[in-house]
């Protein structure tokens, strides 16, 4: 199990400040590896932290409101579950409380001087992070002398770069590091000299040699010097970033023929993003016109879906529109229409239900006689699933996907869900401690990822999943 983890930067957070910039500023991630135990504890991550000190925890969880954003969740009970199984990993933020002089490095409250000591980090700094958030402040950056040493605390790489602007002004180089350190500026003609600042206190001279740097890093961010201030050879950013992207492909490539080989699944070569054709389109629409025709047992259509439902779910008893069992199910009410996730997926949330009862009768069973709320479970996990779809908004008309060629078949919806909910029942089973959202956000992670490999029918699907590991 991998656990990255980050401590404040104030150095950083210091030049984005005075650049105007007010964001969170944090380290490069360091990490290390965590054997157990299962389910993991935030006392098992105490003891085998590797920074000695005192610290407060925060995790890295996805934002309850906004999609696509994070929010970091303070860890206080030494019980929370941070891990069920040493397949996944997690982030963390790490507030120093009560540390050492020998961690003195990750003191929050002041900038890391330029001799100070750090210690050894188990990864190297992500330069490209760097980069991305100088070039943000106006720097025109380039990394390939740096990228080919290791380095330790991310704050040494900025005592680094002050070092190589420094140095800069050196036979056939620009004068750009002279210019910057000096306060000169030969545009309007002022010169400041190093005397003025040593007579103002710490804080003025930081500030006012800040100042200087945006300036002339503004008028220099467009412009190639011969030499760099990185590195040497006059090479562009862009050119070491696509070196990345190159490597970062071409090891792609080589996981997916390993698996191919050992699965027999072309993985990463099944499809090609596209718009769904006409017929897919027709599927998807029918789908999501399911979707908001509300459910209703008066519609003999719909009553007979759910006694198949109950059928499959308490075969011994007669079947009741209103009865308590649909409670024991996961249902929040004795009528299973009046439920408000019902309302929410309308006749399609029943449909998949059905699906699912004749797909995974045995899970059923489990969760009646384990108390689970299958119906809640099943219901998110369907109103999830076609949100990123496109089914909710139609956003499906003008997306392009790998995975749209599935959908020529109505049926294979709900069968995707099927698989989905069992996958959440499983995640259940290894760590008890989970939530309905929880085990639907990583059913649904894990269901994103096989159709991102662009499976043309359920069979395909399956196979995928059990390439990937995923249990289905």
């Amino acid at each position: 199990m991998l656990i990255l983890y980050h401590f404040p930067n104030p150095l950083l957070g210091a030049n984005l400040q005075s650049a105007g910039l007010q964001q969170e500023c944090l380290s490069t991630p360091q990490a290390f590896r965590a054997e157990g135990p299962f389910p993991f504890k935030l006392q098992h991550l105490k003891k085998v932290f590797p920074e000695s000190g005192e610290f407060h925890f925060r995790l890295k969880i996805p934002h309850p409101v906004s999609t696509n954003q994070y929010a970091w969740k303070d860890l206080v009970d030494d019980n929370e579950v941070l891990s069920s199984s040493k397949r996944d990993s997690f982030e963390l933020k790490v507030l120093p409380i009560n540390i050492s002089e020998s961690d003195s490095s990750y003191d929050c409250e002041s900038p890391v001087s330029k001799n100070q000591e750090l210690p050894e980090s188990s990864m190297n700094i992500d330069l490209a992070e760097i980069n991305s958030q100088l070039d943000d402040m106006g720097i025109q950056s380039e990394a390939s002398e740096l990228m080919s040493e290791p380095l330790g605390s991310p704050h040494s790489a900025f005592t680094r770069i002050e070092e190589k602007v420094s140095d800069s002004n050196t036979p056939g180089s620009s004068n750009f590091g002279d210019d910057v350190l000096s306060g000169s500026d030969s545009d309007n003609g002022s010169d400041f000299e190093m005397n003025e600042l040593e007579k103002e206190d710490e804080a003025s001279r930081y500030e006012l040699q800040q100042q200087r740097l945006r300036e002339q890093f503004r008028k220099e961010k467009r412009q190639e010097t011969s030499k760099g201030i990185f590195g040497s050879g006059g090479k562009s950013i862009g050119s070491s970033v696509g070196g990345f992207f190159k490597s970062a492909t071409k090891a792609a490539a080589n996981l997916a023929k390993e698996v191919s080989e050992q699965h027999g699944v072309n993985l990463g070569v099944l499809g090609k993003n596209s718009a769904p054709s006409s017929r897919q389109r027709e599927t998807l629409k029918r789908i999501r016109s399911q979707l908001g025709t509300k459910f209703s047992c008066e519609n003999i259509d719909h009553l007979e879906l759910l006694k198949r439902v109950w059928s499959k779910s308490f075969p011994e008893e007669d079947f009741l529109v209103c009865a308590p069992q649909w409670q024991l199910l996961g249902f929040n009410v004795d009528r299973v229409e009046e439920d408000k996730m019902v309302e929410a997926t309308g006749v399609l949330g029943i449909r998949c239900l059905t699906r699912f009862a004749q797909d995974y009768s045995g899970d059923i069973s489990h969760c009646l006689a384990e108390s689970l709320p299958l119906a809640q479970v099943l219901l998110r996990c369907v109103h999830v699933l076609s949100k990123h779809i496109g089914i909710v908004d139609g956003s499906f008309q003008r997306s392009r996907k790998k995975y749209w060629e599935i959908f020529n078949d109505q049926a294979v919806f709900s069968r995707i869900n099927s698989i989905t909910v069992h996958i959440a029942l499983m995640e259940r089973k290894v760590d008890s401690s989970l939530s309905v959202k929880d085990m639907v956000r990583r059913a649904v992670g894990q269901t994103k990822h096989v159709l991102d490999e662009g499976p043309k029918d359920i069979e395909e699907f399956k196979h995928i999943a059990t390439a990937l590991g995923i249990q289905i």
